[in-house]
C-alpha cells in the first residue's frame, strides 16, 4: 500500500546551494524553480527567440512604445 505522500504529484529539485531569494522579480539564479511554478504573461520560444502567448493572448505596444495593453486569455483562474 502506498503512503499518502507517494500518491501526491511532487517536484524534487536538487540545488547546489540555498536560494539567494524567493523574490521572482530579482532572482537571477540559473537553478531557479520559478519557471516551474509561475506562468508569465508572455513566453520566449527558446528555439526562435520570438515572444509567444503565455497567460496573455495579445499585447499590442503603443506607437510611442510607452504602453503595453495585455489581454488575458479567457478562463484563467
Amino acid at each position: 500500500m502506498k503512503s499518502k505522500a507517494s500518491q501526491v504529484a511532487q517536484l524534487v529539485l536538487v540545488s547546489l546551494s540555498d536560494p539567494t531569494t524567493f523574490n521572482y522579480a530579482i532572482n537571477d539564479s540559473p537553478y531557479s524553480v520559478f519557471s516551474l511554478i509561475y506562468k508569465g504573461l508572455i513566453d520566449e520560444n527558446v528555439m526562435t527567440s520570438k515572444l509567444e502567448p503565455g497567460l496573455a493572448e495579445s499585447w499590442p505596444i503603443s506607437a510611442d512604445k510607452k504602453q503595453i495593453i495585455f489581454t488575458l486569455k479567457t478562463g484563467l483562474k
